[in-house]
């Protein structure tokens, strides 16, 4: 009997977890790149089997499919939590899934020539929008506040969680369409292209582990902002002087913007790599 109230709780956890990662932009954007350096014969297989529509196009759909109860068994599959100073052989096995166990569970669908062709496209599909959340950091996240869902900020006086702020927010500063912004992370990264396309999705989990620090660094001599990190405790207030006269939002954004940009880019390079060495 406990080991069953255990595997609840567990359960019970996982699914409370608000699963959205990058925002629609953010996943367009991740689409677009992959796009640019899918070899002409992924591009071609792509063009089919998505009907003539691209990446980005689709990249949402594995979002948009949550309103339909039929596919609520996929709502884990977005994320996964891992301890500070863990790895995820030591997260608990979450039994509905997560986000490493489906891409590698699709990725082999998607290899499997033998599958149903409808089955390939849905794990196609799926897959384009995984690898963006699994480079959202914050969906490799810390349980206890359900990767930043339940760490609050005070973002120039108004409350936003930090999930959020790294799904959208931070992405709409940039204010450019998703192809601009994809273009200049094309141009800004592109030269390094081999560096980033690591296809060990372990190393994926370990890249966005190594930005906690970064994404969590709110209370600062710059901008007097602080955090807690209990549930019912964790608003962080900032004091007017802080920053210099800017605003906490234009530091934060300064001091990540070039990471989050990152990691849009390797999820966009290794996405294509992935289908490259799978149609």
């Amino acid at each position: 009997m406990k080991k069953i109230s255990l595997v609840l709780t567990i359960f019970l956890s996982f699914s409370s977890y608000q699963s959205f990662a990058w925002g629609p932009e953010g996943h367009k954007i991740v689409g677009e790149v992959a796009q640019k350096y899918l070899s002409p014969a992924a591009k071609a297989k792509v063009a089919v089997m998505l009907k003539n529509k691209t990446l980005a196009d689709e990249a949402n759909w594995a979002d948009s499919i949550k309103s339909n109860p039929e596919w609520d068994y996929t709502r884990t599959w977005h994320y996964v939590n891992i301890a500070d100073n863990a790895n995820y052989g030591d997260a608990p096995l979450n039994p509905a899934g997560d986000v490493v166990e489906a891409i590698g569970r699709l990725h082999k669908e998607l290899m499997d020539k033998n599958l149903a062709e409808e089955k390939r496209i849905e794990a196609l599909k799926f897959l384009v929008h995984f690898v963006g959340d699994i480079h959202q950091p914050l969906h490799a996240g810390r349980g206890e506040d359900r990767g930043g869902n339940d760490t609050e900020v005070n973002w120039d006086g108004v409350t936003k969680n930090l999930h959020y702020i790294w799904d959208t927010v931070l992405i709409e500063m940039k204010n450019k369409t998703y192809k601009q912004y994809a273009a200049d992370l094309i141009n800004t990264f592109g030269n390094n292209i081999k560096e980033y396309q690591q296809s060990d999705i372990l190393i994926w989990v370990k890249d966005d582990m190594g930005c906690r620090d970064l994404i969590y660094k709110i209370k600062n001599k710059e901008t007097g902002t602080g955090v807690s990190s209990h549930r019912n405790d964790n608003r962080v207030e900032r004091d007017s002087g802080g920053g210099q006269g800017q605003k906490f939002s234009q530091i934060y954004a300064a001091r990540v913007m070039p990471t989050l940009d990152l990691q849009l880019f390797k999820a966009g390079v290794r996405l294509a790599n992935l289908l490259n060495q799978s149609l």
